[in-house]
């Protein structure tokens, strides 16, 4: 798969008060705050952070920075869904993780560390986004464990990678040289000013490091104290957390914390570690692929255009609470960790659901309609929008939600304007004479117009699109 980045885009004008309820701040940074809101429409809740623009040396960067994080698709990456601007202030809408900071939960064990099995089920997903990101040319640069966020309270069975502010597009075979990073967990190379994606490697070392046995391995009483240590890379396992940890563990952290870079392992070989492999076929075991899956692929095939439109349009919004079910599926058919699902991967997934009544010659069509943006593979909110089960897109809040954002003046119609605004400057491509069509399908009293009742009827509808699957 081949990471898209979109075009520069200057955030959209908006007043955020007319669409949210601000409930509370969640923490402070240094260009601003991120506060929890709810959306008065839907009743979703999102993080908003308030970035104060003075404070961002290069406005430029910044927007470089949103461009990447809009192209990224991976169940371990967080989602950003809106952006808006003030003169003054820049607001950015993602996703809400109300199990806060990786750091917080390994500080809250009672004994200051996460338990092998723990550490292991973390580092399984995030060596999956970083693989994914990697596989894309593109550099974290901060990994640590502030910068990991738990979608849920409890268990680290769903975490995110956040805080993109230090990510690099790389070109090809590109060696950066700008140090950046924190002290901690910064790679040896980078502070010597030639470094690769592999550093983000280091750092997950770091952080594997920490969560078991709730120390790093490279201290100091000074950031030069600690970057002196780093340099020597020099450190032990003599602490009595590491007493019963397992020689498999031991081995992952070091080949983590090689300093030669070129026999460090690679985010590709670390998810592939025999460490990472025996929890995570103890984890697998009670992942499973929801029955209806099958079903629910066969109605997407069956839909007109602008229903598969929305319905990726919801898959890129709806709280993952709402599809928890889909996205362990997903975890389980992507047997390689990559964040996407190759068709060889999908097919085997699928077919051993039982009762699977895809017929193995429509495969290729099935690829075919659910990869909407041609990347030849199927991404995570391909799969979603794909597979999403009816009780979930008919929703009141879902369907309001979807139709809000294609009515872009809320007058309660959509235009054909207002759908060439969402479809062709927006994520969801289509040209001009399929939005044409579009209008032509759903517009049952003729007036030119997509109403919400003709709307709703479309969503509820499993019409066939002729010429493409029989009857």
């Amino acid at each position: 798969m081949e990471h898209t980045e979109n075009k520069a885009r200057i955030p959209r004008k908006g007043i955020l008060n007319n669409e949210y309820f601000f409930e509370k701040k969640l923490g402070t940074g240094g260009y601003g705050a991120v506060y929890l809101a709810k959306n008065k429409k839907t009743g979703n809740y999102v993080a908003i952070k308030a970035i104060q623009k003075l404070k961002v040396k290069d406005y430029e960067s910044f927007v470089t920075e949103m461009n990447i994080l809009r192209g990224l698709d991976h169940p371990n990456i967080y989602k950003l869904y809106e952006t808006w601007e003030t003169d003054r202030i820049c607001f950015l809408s993602t996703e809400y993780c109300k199990g806060g900071e990786l750091f917080y939960f390994i500080v809250k064990q009672d004994a200051k560390h996460l338990t092998e099995e723990e550490a292991a089920l973390i580092m399984r997903q995030g060596f999956s986004a970083l693989k994914y990101l990697h596989e894309n040319n593109i550099c974290h640069r901060d990994i640590k464990p502030e910068n990991f966020l738990l979608y849920k309270d409890k268990k680290p069975d769903n975490i995110k990678l956040i805080d993109f502010g230090l990510a690099k597009k790389l070109s090809e075979n590109e060696i950066m040289s700008n140090p950046n990073g924190t002290a901690y967990y910064i790679a040896p190379e980078v502070l010597k000013g030639e470094y690769t994606v592999k550093c983000d490697v280091w750092s997950m070392g770091v952080v594997l490091y920490i969560m078991l046995c709730g120390r790093p391995p490279f201290k100091g009483k000074s950031n030069p104290d600690i970057i002196s240590s780093v340099l020597k890379g020099e450190y032990h396992f003599d602490y009595p957390a590491f007493e019963s940890a397992s020689e498999e563990v031991k081995d992952f952290i070091s080949k983590c914390l090689e300093m030669d870079v070129d026999q460090r392992m690679s985010a590709a070989e670390a998810y592939d570690h025999p460490w990472i492999q025996m929890q995570w076929k103890k984890e697998e075991q009670d992942l499973t692929i929801p029955e209806d899956v099958p079903d629910s692929i066969l109605e997407f095939m069956n839909a007109v255009n602008f229903k598969k439109t929305t319905l990726t349009f919801l898959a890129s919004r709806i709280p993952e609470d709402q599809i928890e079910n889909l996205r362990k599926a997903f975890i389980k058919i992507d047997k390689n960790g990559d964040g996407v699902l190759s068709k060889e991967e999908l097919v085997e997934g699928v077919s051993a659901v039982p009762k699977c009544d895809i017929d193995p010659e429509d495969w290729d069509l099935v690829i075919q309609l659910m990869d909407t943006n041609n990347s030849g593979s199927i991404d995570y909110t391909e799969f979603i929008a794909g597979c999403m089960q009816s009780y979930v897109y008919l929703k009141e809040n879902n369907l309001k939600q979807a139709f809000e954002y294609f009515d872009k003046d809320g007058n309660g119609t959509i235009t054909l304007e207002e759908l060439k605004e969402s479809l062709c400057s927006d994520d969801l491509l289509l040209d001009e004479e399929e939005i044409e069509d579009i209008i032509k399908q759903i517009d049952k009293n003729q007036d030119g117009m997509i109403d919400y009742k003709e709307f709703l009827e479309m969503m509820k509808s499993n019409d066939k699109m002729k010429g493409l699957i029989d009857p």
